[in-house]
């Protein structure tokens, strides 16, 4: 009988190598092959220490097996020699490390720094640029150049769990929140109290509030019903341009009355000079018809409406006027229009206007939905005209005109809670 042939021998497989791909092959392994992995580098990284005799003999180790660094078998060697098992299980994968410890240690007090601040946070990207810039920096461009694929996420996770960092929920600073909020409190204040000071100088009659706000000539709803499952949009074929949008101009004053009315549409000035909007689509001659390039308001259509709606209304007596802060409300014309004709002009604080502007406040609401209420009446009843621009703004006229007077009351009245 034969004897069996002996079993061919494998050659041992190098040490792990600072490969990009590596997290994803070790993802692939299960726990056990990961336990017989680990298992295996500790021996393998027993036998190289081994044949370290003393610290001078380090160097030569090193030039024996190249794919580890001088740094992982010194830090090895004094964790074998000194019997600190702990400190040989923290230099695991040591080898993946471009940094020697007080390199590290740089590098976490300035992570550190920034983290004590509040003026940044701290991420892997952070992380990667903090130590390729002190890499750099210590050591040079090029050597950077060199080994910048070091730089991978297990150095960073493993550099985040040897200096105690960990991963939270990132906060806005509650002093700056409270800061921010104590800066809008303060103009808050201050511009309730120039409406209060404006309101007992001038009368309540004579602080208006004026804003504009959008209207489609082609006004459907948001939302509709469909059938269920099926993915098929909704849609709404226009007779007309359904971009087509006009502005609308209302006004108010602090008694709640209404000043007359005034709408933009997009058109050349100068070709449309001389036509009269009024006549063309049957619109009361007591409103403003406005064009701009733009159908949006802008500095002349401004200093249009002081001119024919505000100083007629005022008889040009002293009057305040809230706008929000809009820039052709600001524009140098605007300002010199309103201080020859003594109108005091109050600015809403910038992103305050749903709470502070009494307009947002409770009368823009219902004057859009009887708006768009009766716009959508008139298309489905199938008018030819229903998209035209006149009697979208008669529509609007209509709308503007049926709102209670208790709605453009109400808006300077909950100006009180904020004082």
């Amino acid at each position: 009988m034969s004897a069996p042939s002996p079993t061919p021998t494998r050659a041992l497989p190098p040490l792990r190598h600072t490969s990009p791909s590596l997290p994803k092959q070790l993802s692939r392994l299960s726990s056990a092959q990961l336990a017989r992995k680990r298992k295996f580098n500790e021996s393998r990284w027993e036998s190289i220490i081994a044949e370290c005799k003393d610290a001078a003999t380090i160097q030569e180790v090193a030039s024996k097996h190249p794919e580890c660094s001088y740094d992982s078998i010194a830090r090895r060697y004094k964790s074998f020699k000194e019997g600190d098992m702990d400190y040989a299980k923290q230099c695991r994968g040591s080898q993946f490390r471009i940094f020697s410890d007080e390199e590290e240690s740089m590098l976490a007090a300035i992570l550190w720094s920034a983290v004590d601040s509040e003026e940044d946070w701290i991420d892997q990207d952070t992380v990667r640029r903090e130590a390729m810039d002190l890499y750099s920096h210590l050591h040079g461009v090029r050597a950077l150049r060199l080994r910048c694929r070091d730089f991978s996420n297990s150095f960073i996770l493993g550099f985040k769990t040897r200096h105690g960092f960990s991963t939270k929920v990132l906060n806005v600073s509650q002093k700056a929140r409270e800061k921010e909020i104590n800066s809008l409190a303060e103009n808050n204040k201050a511009f309730i109290a120039q409406v209060k000071t404006a309101i007992e100088k001038y009368g309540a009659r004579l602080v208006i509030n004026m804003d504009e706000t959008p209207a489609r000539c082609f006004d459907i709803p948001v939302t509709a019903w469909g059938r269920q499952g099926e993915r098929r949009k909704l849609s709404v074929s226009p007779k007309k341009n359904a971009r087509k949008n006009i502005t609308t101009i209302p006004a108010i004053n602090a008694l709640g009355g209404k000043l007359k009315f005034a709408w933009i549409r997009r058109s050349d000035p100068k070709t449309d000079r001389k036509s009269n909007w009024n006549t063309k689509y049957n619109i009361p001659t007591t409103v403003l018809s406005q064009v701009t390039p733009n159908g949006w308001t802008n500095s002349k259509s401004t200093c249009q409406w002081i001119r024919e709606i505000l100083l007629p209304y005022s008889k040009k007596a002293p009057c305040a006027l809230l706008i929000d802060s809009y820039p052709p409300h600001w524009e140098p014309s605007v300002l010199k229009l309103a201080e020859d004709s003594k109108v005091k002009l109050i600015c809403v604080p910038a992103g305050q206007t749903a709470s502070l502007q009494p307009l947002d406040i409770s009368f823009n609401a219902p004057f859009k939905v009887r708006r768009q209420q009766l716009s959508r009446d008139a298309i489905r009843a199938r008018l030819p005209d229903a998209q035209d621009v006149g009697p979208v703004v008669r529509r609007a006229i209509e709308a503007y005109n049926k709102v209670p007077k208790r709605f453009a009351l109400e808006g300077w009245t909950l100006l009180k809670k904020y004082q």
